[in-house]
């Protein structure tokens, strides 16, 4: 897939496939498809697997702790849209 390439349309089958695919599209924003896609497992982990309810009732805190995980990309307005 080069680097600017959309992925394929995917349609989610719950609320989480479609907080994951958001998600996946707003930290794509500014880097290549390929370094989300490597960075995936971690962000699955960090976000609890999407699980709607379990991302809505983050905290200041676990906004703090997923700034400073190394394992995803680590921007904070894009950890709070």
């Amino acid at each position: 897939m080069a680097e600017y390439e959309v992925p394929p349309r995917v349609i989610p089958d719950n609320d989480a496939g479609y907080l994951e695919k958001i998600t996946q599209a707003v930290f794509q924003s500014g880097f290549s498809w390929q370094v989300i896609r490597n960075k995936w497992p971690n962000f699955q982990t960090a976000f609890a697997h999407f699980d709607v309810n379990a991302v809505a009732a983050f905290t200041d805190e676990d906004l703090e702790r997923l700034v400073e995980d190394k394992g995803i990309v680590r921007n904070g307005r894009k950890i709070k849209a």
